[in-house]
């Protein structure tokens, strides 16, 4: 009997799922579960496959209003399956669209996703999950299912790699169970180890500021087109607060306007250079994402907190610089900025400087968890992590349990080791996978090319095989 792979198509997904179907047909028994409509019409038109569920549709025609009884049933669940990481409550609160609701209404969609996806898995039989990362609380109460029902909910992340590599990373904790136990084998392959270092050095060498998109014209644009599409949904209706929240967020939330408005106000600011002198680099985080909420248990969701707390822990003659992410250059507030240029110990970098720039000459990386901390191990940095990630398991990695530990990790000076770094490589190298799986955000390679979609196809086949053989 053929085990059975889930796809949860959402958006640009459903394109790559469909393709890699094609590929998967012979060896799995595929499910297609899409988000919405327009999905479940990409997979039936393009790719030939129906859909037996559409969990859109399921809510807006079976939305429950559960007891008080149920709810406490519900929440002590995530409790269970979370290791006490999230409890229903705050799965809530870092959905940005179910905190547009009152309470009752978050708590019936929330229930009704749980019926959703507990169904599928009692009657599907579901080996193994594919979706992106946890980032709303629908995809979020299917990786908690996922852990009761014992199926493998796993995402595909690209990573650095020199053959566009790719890991599989589980949905709920960021957490690579192929590295898991590659690090624990100890092995090191130095050859591997050296072939990976020159490609990091020629991969970065680059110094010459980021190209973001700066036009105003371009950004006026698009807040035209959002206004009128805005206008458009009050007269037809079609994103509805309660059954659509998450789409009726993106339309209400003026993320142009906003985007515009900064635009102009950067202007104004005067960002600080790099100098000759020691200092910690926090590489912000792009909001919202998964990476500061679900990923990191959202204790760390308000990042201009933690950037004070972090500051005033410092050592004597230590700065922080602090660089923000450069995907959506211009989201974030411009009061944000202006409060941490207030920090006398704090210096805001240019977002268009490269990270690496500043990672290669840090003392070490302070970081939620994401790409920069793995970038600082690279360039053998020590890194301070407050958020789950599979490279946490280093030893030159220091997992910051509480705000209040940072003092005495950053006095204790640890020293980066050496020969875990070895290890670190080779775990990190045998547990990529060939294939491009950039499609999903807009970059890298397109989904119609055949050869890049086979070779995810036959990663996913790789991957399942490790998992059942367990060989190493």
């Amino acid at each position: 009997m053929k085990e059975k792979i889930l796809f949860f198509s959402r958006m640009r997904l459903t394109e790559q799922y469909g393709e890699l179907n094609k590929h998967l047909i012979n060896d799995f028994e595929c499910l297609h579960v899409p988000y919405d409509n327009f999905e479940e019409n990409i997979l039936l038109t393009k790719y030939n496959l129906p859909s037996k569920y559409n969990m859109q549709s399921y809510l807006k025609n079976n939305l429950y209003s559960p007891s008080l009884t149920e709810l406490k049933e519900l929440d002590l669940l995530i409790l269970k399956y979370t290791n006490n990481r999230f409890n229903l409550n705050s799965s809530i609160q870092f959905d940005r669209g179910l905190k547009l609701l009152n309470l009752d209404d978050a708590y019936s969609i929330a229930y009704t996703y749980f019926i959703f996806w507990d169904n599928i898995f009692k009657k599907e039989n579901v080996s193994y999950m594919f979706h992106e990362t946890t980032s709303l609380f629908f995809n979020f109460i299917a990786s908690v299912l996922s852990i009761k029902y014992d199926v493998i909910y796993s995402d595909m992340i690209k990573l650095p790699s020199n053959n566009n590599g790719f890991m599989f990373l589980s949905s709920s904790n960021a957490e690579s169970l192929e590295f898991n136990r590659y690090y624990t084998t100890n092995i090191i392959d130095n050859t591997s180890v050296t072939k990976f270092s020159e490609f990091i050095e020629n991969k970065y060498k680059s110094i010459a500021p980021l190209n973001l998109n700066k036009s105003l014209f371009k950004t006026f644009i698009l807040v035209l087109k959002n206004e009128l599409a805005i206008i458009k949904n009050k007269i037809t209706k079609s994103k509805d607060i309660i059954y659509n929240n998450i789409d009726y967020y993106i339309l209400f939330h003026r993320k142009e306007l906003k985007r515009f408005i900064n635009l102009i106000a950067y202007k104004f600011i005067k960002w600080d250079t790099i100098k000759d002198e020691e200092f910690y680099f926090y590489p912000m985080h792009l909001e919202p994402e998964a990476v500061v909420q679900y990923w990191a248990d959202g204790i760390y969701e308000n990042q201009i907190k933690l950037l004070e707390n972090i500051a005033s822990q410092l050592p004597v003659g230590c700065y922080l610089y602090v660089k923000d992410h450069v995907i959506d250059y211009g989201y974030r507030n411009y009061s944000d900025y202006l409060k941490l240029k207030k920090i006398p110990n704090i210096k805001l970098i240019d977002p268009t400087i490269r990270g690496t720039v500043l990672i290669k000459k840090a003392k070490a990386v302070i970081t939620i968890n994401g790409t920069a901390g793995l970038e600082a191990m690279f360039f053998k940095k020590v890194v301070y992590s407050f958020g789950n990630i599979f490279y946490n398991k280093s030893k030159n990695v220091t997992y910051i349990n509480n705000i209040k530990d940072l003092r005495a990790e950053l006095y204790s000076d640890k020293e980066f080791d050496a020969e875990d770094y070895k290890i670190f490589i080779t775990s990190y190298i045998k547990s990529l996978y060939e294939g491009d799986t950039s499609w999903f955000t807009g970059a890298g390679t397109k989904i119609d090319d055949n050869v890049n979609i086979e070779n995810i196809a036959n990663s996913i086949k790789n991957f399942i095989k490790s998992i059942n053989t367990d060989v190493v």
